[in-house]
């Protein structure tokens, strides 16, 4: 972020908040300066009026800062990184898939070779030596897929954070080779 950008992060729920605040107080505040003080008499409740319909301005104004600040933070936002998270993203899903395929495959095949020798009528202690179950690569494979769906709820986590994309949130990925990848994708 450059240095006209907001210290603080301002969060979607900051900004649906804002929005919500200013769409109510808007027309609110309207309505309330129509009446004059010749309708309320001149009395204690014009005074009144007054000061809520100030209060009411205070809280608006509060409400166009946030949405402004949002706004200045998102056109402020490191393109770079949040494209390259993207991109990553989808390559994620389809290693998951991928990964997910390969375990099934592994699976398939032993038990397609295990019915293939019971049939020929070997013993299960013969068939475990000549075609042992694949338990370690299936166990790797399955390590291989909870990294990736780690790395996967991180990803989704920073996308979904717009329009803040708070970095922290990627802490335990290799952020800078992430981008990498992506400028080298992009040549």
């Amino acid at each position: 972020m450059n240095a006209n950008a907001t210290s603080t992060k301002i969060t979607k729920t900051d900004m649906k908040n804002a929005y919500h605040a200013r769409e109510k107080l808007e027309p609110a505040i309207d309505a309330l300066r129509k009446i004059d003080l010749q309708s309320l008499q001149f009395g204690e409740e014009a005074i009144e009026l007054q000061r809520f319909v100030n209060f009411l301005s205070v809280k608006l104004a509060a409400a166009v800062k946030v949405i402004e600040d949002g706004r200045r933070q998102y056109e402020n936002r490191d393109v770079e990184l949040i494209d390259a998270v993207v991109r990553r993203y989808s390559e994620v899903i389809e290693s998951i898939k991928f990964k997910g395929l390969q375990r099934k495959g592994l699976i398939s095949h032993h038990e397609r070779k295990v019915n293939e020798l019971l049939a020929r009528k070997f013993s299960a202690e013969e068939i475990e030596k000549i075609i042992p179950c694949p338990v370690e690569q299936i166990a790797e494979l399955d390590a291989e897929t909870e990294a990736l769906r780690d790395e996967e709820q991180k990803l989704t986590a920073f996308i979904a954070d717009a329009p803040a994309y708070n970095e922290s949130l990627l802490s335990g990925l290799d952020v800078e080779g992430i981008r990498r990848a992506h400028r080298l994708f992009q040549r």
